[in-house]
């Protein structure tokens, strides 16, 4: 299982594509960096680019795929 595990969490890291039958695709998607408003402050600030973790929408699936094992 942990061999499994590390597989899936290479090659999304490597920005590929992950398909489990029963289960669904995964992938990764970058976010580019942009500016927000600081509710607290009202002050621009930037948030920095990042990879997002893009998986299935179904509920049992999201539970697991959402854990801190997936991506670095």
């Amino acid at each position: 299982m942990n061999a499994l595990l590390k597989a899936i969490r290479d090659a999304l890291a490597n920005g590929e594509t992950v398909s489990l039958a029963g289960f669904g695709t995964l992938s990764t998607r970058s976010r580019t960096a942009r500016q927000r408003r600081n509710p607290a402050m009202g002050e621009r600030i930037l948030i920095a680019a990042s990879k997002a973790r893009k998986t299935p929408q179904n509920r049992d699936a999201c539970g697991f795929c959402h854990g801190p094992h997936l991506l670095p």
